[in-house]
C-alpha cells in the first residue's frame, strides 16, 4: 500500500472525482491492482475506485514484418492518375489535420471509376 502519486492527483482528467469522491483530499492512500508495460491500475483504499493510466505505446509498428501492405506501393497524392482526382480533393483539406506528417500509399491500380480507395500509412512513434 502507497499513497496515490501526486502526478495523478493533479491531472486536469481527476479533478472532477478529486473533488467530488475524494472531497479534495491531499493524500489518498492506494494499493496496486496490476501493472502491465503500458497500464498501471490502484485501487483507492475505503473508497470503491480504481484509477487506470496508461502510458503511451513506444512500438513502431512499421519495422514490423507484415506490417506494412505491400499492395500499396504508389505514394498519394504524387502517384494519383488524372482521373483520380477526385481522392486528393476530398482529402486535401483533411488530412494535414487528421493525419499530420503521414506519408499515405495507394494500390497500383486505377481508382478513378472506383467508388473508393482505399490508403495505408503509418503514424511513428516519437523515440
Amino acid at each position: 500500500m502507497s499513497l496515490l502519486d501526486s502526478q495523478i492527483l493533479e491531472d486536469a482528467d481527476f479533478a472532477e472525482t478529486k473533488r467530488i469522491a475524494l472531497k479534495n483530499s491531499s493524500d489518498i492512500a492506494c494499493a496496486e491492482v496490476m501493472h502491465t508495460s503500458n497500464r498501471f491500475w490502484w485501487r483507492l483504499v475505503g473508497r470503491r475506485y480504481d484509477v487506470l493510466s496508461w502510458s503511451p505505446d513506444q512500438r513502431n509498428y512499421y519495422d514490423t514484418k507484415g506490417a506494412k501492405n505491400p499492395n500499396h506501393s504508389r505514394k498519394f497524392p504524387g502517384g494519383l492518375r488524372g482521373g483520380e482526382a477526385w481522392i486528393s480533393h476530398i482529402l486535401q483539406d483533411k488530412l494535414s489535420l487528421i493525419l499530420p506528417d503521414v506519408t499515405l500509399h495507394i494500390s497500383p491500380h486505377d481508382h478513378s471509376d472506383e467508388p473508393y480507395a482505399v490508403l495505408s500509412g503509418w503514424l511513428q512513434n516519437k523515440r
